[in-house]
This record gives C-alpha cells, sequence and structure tokens, in this order.
C-alpha cells in the first residue's frame, strides 16, 4: 500500500524525465517569447506580470545545458509534470474517500494523468513557455487540500502563490474555499480559517513584491510600470486588458461551441466521468470537483472567449474531466472482485488514453522552425541602432526574445507600438519624455498612435524599421530588412521583387522552407510586393511576385486567386481561369473565386459555361452578392 502511495511521485518523474524530448528546443509564438524574454531580464510582463512564472523561468536559466529557450521550455514541462502528478494524487484522495480500494485509486489516478497529456489543449500550455501549467498546478493543490478537508494554512499559502500567476488561479483556488465551506463538514470556525488563509498569504507575499522591485530597477520590459501601489494593482488585476476587450468579453456561440469540441477531444473519457458521476453521486468531493469544471467553462466562455481559439483557458476544466474519468475507472476496478476483472479493466483504461492520444498532432513535439526560418536573423540585418517597431504578438514575441533574453544586436530598440504610450517605453527614445500626468485608459490607444506616427516619421534621428502598423494612419511602407514587413517600393517591382528573393536565400541560406508557418509568412510578403504593383497598373511584376507567392504556399488560397487576377489583368483569361480554380479547390466556399471564375470565364466568350458555373457555386452553398449581380448581367446577355 506504502509503494501506491508514491504513484503521484512516480507519475511525475516519469513525465519529467520525458520533459527533454517533449519540450521545443527553440522560443515558440503567442505569448512564449515576451514571457521567456522578461523572464530572463528579470522584466515585467503583460498583465498580470505572473512574478511567480518569472521567478520559476528565471531560476531555469541556471541549468547547465541548452539554450535560453530550451531550458525556460524543459521548466514549464517540468511544471506541467508536476500538475499531472497533482491530478494523480487528487483521484486517489477522492477515491480513498469513497471508500474504494488502494488499487482502484492508483489505477484511476494514473490514467487521469495519462489521458491529460493526451490533450491538445493541455499539451499546447507543457512543451512551450506559457503560463497556463502553473496556474493548474496550483488549483489541483488546492483541490486535493480541500477535498481532504484540509482548509488551512496551505491553502493560504496557495492562494498567496496564486495572485503571481495566471488570474484564473487565485478566481478558482476561492471559489474552491467557498464550495468546500458550503457542501463539505466544517471542522473549523470561519474565523479560525480566515486567520490561517491570511497568515499562509502573507507567507508568499515575497512573490508579489517581484514586481514593484522589478520595475525599481527600470528593466528594458516594463509593461504598465507598477512601481506604485496604484500601478501595481491595476497591473496585477489585468485593468488594461479588461478595459480593452470589454466589448469582447461575453463569448459567441461558435466560441463556446468550439469550446466544447476541444474538451470533447478527450474522448470515451467523457462517458467514464459521468459513470463516476452518476456512482459517486453521494460523495460531495465529486461536487466540488464538477462545480470547478462549470466555473471554468463559465469563465472560458463568458469573460476569456478571445482565448479559446488559442486553446488559452479551459485547462482546469479538463483537468477535472480526466480526474472524474480516474474516478470512474477506479469504480470499474473496485467493482471487480478478483484479478481477472481488475486487469480487464485496467487495459481499458489503457485502451482508452491510446484512442485519445491517437489524435495528438505529433508536430506539437517537432521544433518546426518558425522563428529561425522567419524571426531568426531579423535583427541581425537591420541599420545599426535602429528603432524596430512591433505590433502583432508574434512579432513582437519573438524580437523581444532575440533583443532581451538572447542579448542579440544591443544597439537596437524594439519597441511595441501599444505601448508606446507608457513613459517608460518612449524614455528609450526620448531624454526626457512627457510624465507630467498619467494618460486614462480612454486616451491610451490614441496616444500610442501619436507616439507611433512620431517614431515612423523619424523624429528621433534614427533608423526606423517597422512592421506594417494598423491604425496609423500613415502612407507607408516598411523596411525589407525582415521577411514579415512589406517591402518598399523601389525603382521597379522587379527589383524590389529581387531584394525579397535575395533576402530570402540570405535568411534560410537555400531559400527552401520548411514550416508552414515560415511559408505563408513569406508566401504574404511576396503577395504586398503583387499588389503594389498591381496597383501601380505593373501587371507583369504583380504576376511574377503573386507566382512566387503560389510557389511558397500552394496552399493559400488567396495567393492563388490574387495570381488569377494578375493575369487577367494582362488579359490571360485562360491562366486566370486556371489559377482562380486551384483556389476553388483549397477553399470550395470562397465567394470572391467563384465571381472572378464566372466573370472570366464569360470574359474569354463562354457565357453558358459561366451560367453553369454560379449554379455549381449555389449547389456549393456559397452567397455572394457579386454571384447575384453576375447571374443578372448574364440573364441578359443571353436573352
Amino acid at each position: 500500500m506504502r509503494n501506491l502511495r508514491s504513484l503521484p511521485l512516480g507519475v511525475f518523474t516519469l513525465a519529467a524525465a520525458a520533459a527533454p524530448f517533449l519540450c521545443r528546443s527553440g522560443v515558440a509564438f503567442r505569448d512564449a517569447g515576451e514571457i521567456g524574454a522578461a523572464a530572463e531580464s528579470l522584466g515585467i510582463a503583460h498583465p498580470t506580470g505572473f512574478p511567480l512564472d518569472m521567478l520559476l523561468l528565471r531560476g531555469a536559466s541556471h541549468l547547465p545545458f541548452g539554450s535560453i529557450a530550451f531550458r525556460q521550455n524543459l521548466m514549464t514541462t517540468w511544471i506541467a509534470a508536476f500538475a499531472a502528478a497533482c491530478l494523480c494524487a487528487l483521484v486517489m484522495q477522492v477515491v480513498d474517500r469513497a471508500s474504494l480500494s488502494k488499487t482502484a485509486g492508483a489505477i484511476g489516478g494514473a490514467f487521469a494523468a495519462a489521458l491529460l497529456w493526451t490533450w491538445t489543449t493541455f499539451l499546447m500550455s507543457a512543451v512551450d513557455v506559457e503560463v497556463y501549467a502553473t496556474a493548474l498546478a496550483l488549483v489541483l493543490v488546492a483541490a486535493r487540500e480541500v477535498t481532504s478537508h484540509r482548509r488551512g494554512v496551505v491553502l493560504g499559502v496557495l492562494f498567496g502563490l496564486s495572485l503571481g500567476a495566471h488570474v484564473t488561479a487565485p478566481l478558482f483556488i476561492a471559489a474552491l474555499v467557498v464550495t468546500s465551506e458550503i457542501l463539505l463538514p466544517r471542522q473549523r470556525s470561519v474565523a479560525g480559517l480566515l486567520l490561517r488563509g491570511a497568515v499562509g498569504a502573507v507567507l508568499t507575499a515575497p512573490v508579489l513584491a517581484y514586481l514593484p522591485l522589478a520595475s525599481r530597477r527600470q528593466p528594458a520590459m516594463d509593461w504598465g510600470d507598477p512601481e506604485t501601489f496604484a500601478r501595481f494593482l491595476e497591473h496585477i488585476t489585468a485593468a488594461r486588458i479588461r478595459t480593452a476587450y470589454a466589448d469582447v468579453m461575453s463569448g459567441t456561440a461558435d466560441q463556446t461551441a468550439e469550446l466544447f469540441s476541444q474538451l470533447g477531444e478527450l474522448g470515451a473519457g467523457l462517458f467514464v466521468a459521468l459513470v463516476a458521476v452518476i456512482a459517486l453521486r453521494a460523495r460531495r468531493e465529486v461536487w466540488v470537483l464538477v462545480a470547478l469544471m462549470v466555473l471554468d467553462v463559465l469563465y472560458a466562455a463568458r469573460i476569456n472567449p478571445m482565448g479559446i481559439v488559442d486553446h488559452q483557458v479551459g485547462h482546469t476544466a479538463g483537468a477535472v474531466l480526466c480526474g472524474l474519468a480516474g474516478c470512474g475507472v477506479a469504480v470499474a476496478v473496485n467493482a471487480g472482485r478478483d484479478r481477472p476483472r481488475v486487469l480487464f479493466a485496467a487495459t481499458l483504461a489503457l485502451l482508452l488514453v491510446g484512442l485519445s492520444a491517437y489524435h495528438v498532432d505529433p508536430r506539437l513535439f517537432v521544433d518546426d522552425e518558425v522563428p529561425a526560418e522567419l524571426y531568426g536573423l531579423a535583427l541581425d540585418r537591420v541599420p545599426a541602432r535602429s528603432v524596430v517597431v512591433c505590433q502583432s504578438d508574434d512579432v513582437c514575441a519573438s524580437l523581444l526574445f532575440a533583443r532581451h533574453a538572447e542579448g542579440r544586436r544591443p544597439d537596437v530598440d524594439v519597441v511595441v507600438a501599444q505601448h508606446l504610450w507608457e513613459p517608460r517605453e518612449r524614455a528609450r527614445l526620448e531624454a526626457e519624455p512627457d510624465t507630467e500626468r498619467p494618460v486614462a485608459a480612454e486616451e491610451r490607444g490614441a496616444r500610442a498612435i501619436v507616439e507611433a506616427r512620431r517614431i515612423l516619421a523619424a523624429e528621433h534621428g534614427r533608423p526606423v524599421v517597422s512592421e506594417a502598423l494598423k491604425d496609423v494612419g500613415l502612407p507607408l511602407y516598411a523596411s525589407s530588412w525582415v521577411p514579415f514587413l512589406a517591402p518598399r517600393p523601389t525603382a521597379t517591382h522587379k527589383t524590389a521583387e529581387r531584394r525579397l528573393e535575395e533576402h530570402l536565400v540570405s535568411t534560410t541560406g537555400t531559400g527552401q522552407l520548411r514550416a508552414t508557418r515560415a511559408r505563408h509568412a513569406w508566401s504574404s510578403a511576396f503577395g504586398t510586393l503583387g499588389k503594389s504593383a498591381l496597383a501601380a497598373r505593373d501587371e507583369r511584376g504583380a504576376a511574377s511576385a503573386f507566382r512566387r507567392a503560389v510557389e511558397l504556399a500552394p496552399e493559400r488560397a488567396v495567393a492563388w486567386t490574387n495570381l488569377g487576377v494578375a493575369l487577367a489583368y494582362g488579359d490571360d483569361y485562360l491562366g486566370a481561369i486556371a489559377a482562380t480554380e486551384q483556389s476553388l479547390l483549397r477553399d470550395p466556399e470562397r465567394g470572391l473565386a467563384w465571381s472572378n471564375l464566372v466573370r472570366f470565364t464569360a470574359v474569354a466568350g463562354n457565357p453558358e459555361r459561366a451560367r453553369a458555373l454560379l449554379d455549381a457555386a449555389a449547389a456549393q452553398g456559397v452567397t455572394d452578392t457579386r454571384l447575384d449581380q453576375l447571374r443578372e448581367q448574364l440573364r441578359e446577355q443571353l436573352r
């Protein structure tokens, strides 16, 4: 029996040993670069700052092997391994409370941990730098404390630590305490509970102190500048994010459906979890977990629906679902009174895990070389003392990591357009930035645009390399020094295309790209050049650029559509028809491609065929006002 109690340790050891083979060797997209750069430079990440994650990731830099990105990814995978071990311990605790056998609890706990590792949403937070595994681990430890009827100093410590993690951690731990007070028998007075919780929270105060202390160092990355209590409170509560996205805080039906689709990836575990709820319905600990799962679903669907598409929400709901499935397996094992039945139940559980793992995309564990092919040499190629202005999350994260974590190009400043309202950001470009009054939340967007315009106008006397910024309102073509930027017009578009091609070859060494995201980005860069040529009535230059865009990413329907338009402008309607048909092969519901194909076919002298294409589009379910207009025109032409 003692050996069974050490099973969670075995789960952690096994997952931690596999971690070097699971996590990536380089920096990933989304928030990974920004969080990793802030941790390595002991700076402040975007709200809520995640001081606990900053300290853990900074500790990973002391590992004696691998790149900085690999060490940080490895630390994240170890945290995820700890979360899986906590889930195993939680299942064993609930099963023990239900008076089932220790063997049943062990098999159920192992099943729950293994099932969690087959879930895409969990894996995406486990193999790259992210903050969700830390929050999940804290919540699962708190759930085990609650279901074991221990509600005291440890929960206070967990709540204090959770304030330094993702916002879901303190929210769900507080909900666990409240729910347990309602559903589970009280062993202490409420006053005693609050006192012990306060003591535990005070013990973790140094973690939160990271934010003002780090900000006082004036690091290169200092989002929110949380030195004063007001700015600290604004940052730790994510007030800026809630204000900026207040109009999209309530999810749509499609987003909610996508969330349930992601939870549905756990497959047969859903049915086994239902078995557990029915079989253990008399156990209040089970209903505490069900309430936690419902709360997480509500949070994802109503408060942070933007994170659904990127698998940034729902981690707790999925983990609880895996835990309940583990309890269901334990119920099945406990029902068998002889060894063959126990072995049968364990084998069935293993089969269920295998079926769930079958749907895991193996590319999650492959270093797809996107950062190397797309951003790896970006800073190395910009002019000396440049100011690089970025706006999109992936571009900013990758550049910030290269600059502040890897230490590349110390002469270059990377500034994030959205943060240019902050005095600390402007201080790197101005000797005395205007700090007379704080910028109100409703004024920050406009102030950032004003500052971006000033930078792009080169008022600071330094070379400027910019991502193509939205909302700036300047007729500016960004530099072609880096591939994700729109190419600058030159004497001819042919020259611009040659320079962009030379940059592609020099960046990759061969001009060949393997990573899908990198191919799409380079294809988009040539597509931007083609649109510029088309606007200048250079049909040949446009067709050449669009052909290169198609060669780089032939799966992009939009690239084929653009090529068809360019060929049609050059009166090559047969080529235009062929290119547009290729677009529809890749996206059969693309309304613009259907209308272009009908129009090109009619102009080429085949109105009957054009009308047949209109019928084909209708049969495909495509609705587009341009198709309706073409139908009327063809009806008049064929009378």
